[in-house]
């Protein structure tokens, strides 16, 4: 990650203490949601910063591994407020992005969420086996911001464009 202003190391520090360390929930459900299973603080953070540059009206959530994405989903299920996209990182402590992958697959969730994979493996064993699984997408890591938006962006013209707003929550 490139050399941090004094004001985004705070707002950093920020963000993380007002969070849980599983998962970072918004208070408002009404929007639509996109989920980050990312157990890198230094990858969430960029995340958040290409994330807040796509003016989207939608809620993100994270997860910090396979297993709290997992809860999140399950409760989701029980809410009806299932993430229309979730970005997830292969390699996860607890539970795998693979495990989740395929936790997805059987779980027999409605509307069933795209999924962009997010991995620092170029592996064409890894791709092959995240596409079998249902992946969308898959971004080799470092991502720059540019790509992540513009993948963001080509999901919501999918979903009717039903992330693209004024408003972007962060």
């Amino acid at each position: 990650m490139a050399s941090a202003s004094l004001f985004d190391t705070f707002f950093f520090l920020i963000v993380w203490m007002l969070f849980d360390d599983a998962l970072m929930i918004s208070p408002i459900q009404s929007r639509p949601t996109i989920l980050l299973a990312e157990d890198s603080d230094d990858d969430a953070y960029f995340f958040q910063r290409a994330f807040g540059g796509a003016a989207l009206s939608c809620q993100l959530l994270r997860a910090n591994n396979g297993k709290a994405a997992v809860e999140l989903l399950g409760e989701s299920r029980c809410s009806g407020t299932t993430p229309l996209l979730i970005f997830l990182d292969l390699k996860m402590p607890v539970m795998s992005g693979f495990d989740v992958l395929q936790w997805l697959k059987s779980s027999g969730l409605s509307p069933m969420p795209t999924v962009i994979v997010l991995s620092g493996s170029n592996d064409h064993a890894d791709r092959s086996r995240a596409f079998s699984l249902g992946a969308a997408d898959y971004l080799v890591k470092p991502i720059t911001a540019e790509l992540l938006r513009e993948r963001v962006l080509r999901v919501a013209k999918v979903c009717d464009g039903s992330l693209v707003g004024t408003e972007v929550s962060n």
